[in-house]
């Protein structure tokens, strides 16, 4: 703590550091006192002022009606959360989190309240990943509230402008009601198992094949973000497929990057095969495939830029293949269409409700 006495007994430093605070202010404020006249002004007023530490030790709390002209308030979690305390001036935040919560961290915010008459004169100090990470949170919430404006429905996917921010705590959400499950951007996504049984895909594979039909093998090619979702409108998963692929929440997050204005006008790129003989694991118990990419179909040699959207299709041939247990490690003998989705790899993840 610092105790200011005439100018004469200040510090070098601390002097310095004063001037650099008023040359801040002097950028804020048009007309302001002297520095001399504030220095004077602080000497004199700097007696009334009152140190609370608010903690479970000493069962403080914030003052309504403060008795003393300036309090200092120094705390942690009881005064993290949902407090708004007047006439907050400065912050000196540095609570940190190596998984933080939107919520959590908006309700950090309302410390200060909404006072827009005294934001010019309010300063918080923390640390550059601090600021970034408010800053990305704002962003979020910015977007989840133009989502609500245009759409009026309940929002479905939640992009999450930092990769390590969770949208709430899990301990507050139902179980019955919300599954929360995330996509990160520069990973791939596909559907462990496929949809293949003639019964249920019925003409669907040739509506893909006629949708796709100009696309040549092992092409990349940028199109319209429309044409995008018109594959992803059908359906790929089968019920019991594993994994984090959800056709629906699939949509619904490649949906919710045609909201971000950076990646509203970005290249849409998709690259379709004919001809893939992949077969079901047999680390997934032939319940499903652990991958579709080959390494030959790495994006790089593609030369797909890795903050594009990129759309792989696969046509398996759905051979049946018969192991000697009678296992069925291929399919259910019609060809069918596997989709990969690799999302701009940036730091984005789309948190969408499974439920």
């Amino acid at each position: 703590m610092f105790y200011l006495f005439p100018e004469q007994a200040v510090s070098q430093n601390f002097r310095e550091g004063l001037e650099e605070a008023y040359a801040d202010m002097q950028g804020t404020f048009e007309n302001i006192p002297a520095f001399e006249d504030i220095i004077a002004e602080a000497a004199r007023a700097i007696a009334s002022t009152e140190v609370i530490e608010i903690n479970a030790r000493t069962g403080a709390g914030v003052s309504s009606n403060p008795s003393r002209r300036h309090t200092l308030y120094i705390g942690g979690t009881k005064i993290g959360r949902g407090v708004t305390i007047k006439n907050l001036l400065v912050t000196y935040y540095g609570r940190d989190a190596l998984y933080p919560q939107i919520d959590t961290v908006l309700q950090h915010a309302r410390m200060y309240g909404y006072r827009h008459a005294e934001l010019p004169a309010i300063r918080i100090y923390l640390p550059q990943h601090l600021g970034i990470r408010f800053c990305n949170i704002h962003r979020t919430d910015n977007a989840m509230r133009e989502k609500c404006r245009v759409s009026h429905e309940a929002i479905p996917v939640i992009p999450l402008m930092a990769r390590n921010i969770r949208p709430t705590r899990r301990n507050v959400l139902d179980d019955s009601t919300v599954d929360i499950v995330t996509y990160l951007g520069g990973q791939s996504y596909f559907p462990s198992l496929p949809i293949s049984s003639p019964d249920i895909l019925g003409n669907q594979t040739e509506m893909i094949d006629n949708l796709l039909y100009t696309f040549e093998e092992k092409t990349p090619y940028s199109v319209p973000f429309e044409n995008l979702l018109d594959i992803l409108d059908f359906k790929f998963a089968s019920p019991e497929s594993r994994g984090t692929w959800k056709d629906d929440l699939i949509r619904q997050a490649v949906s919710s990057i045609g909201n971000i204005p950076e990646y509203r006008n970005q290249a849409i790129v998709m690259v379709v095969t004919r001809s893939s003989d992949r077969k079901k694991d047999q680390s997934r118990d032939y319940r499903g495939i652990s991958s579709v990419l080959p390494g030959v179909f790495n994006p790089s040699r593609f030369n797909i830029q890795p903050t594009a959207l990129s759309l792989f299709l696969f046509k398996f041939n759905g051979k049946v293949d018969y192991l000697q247990n009678r296992i069925n490690r291929g399919w259910d003998g019609v060809p069918f269409w596997v989709p990969v989705i690799i999302f701009p790899d940036v730091n984005y993840a789309f948190s969408v409700n499974r439920t």
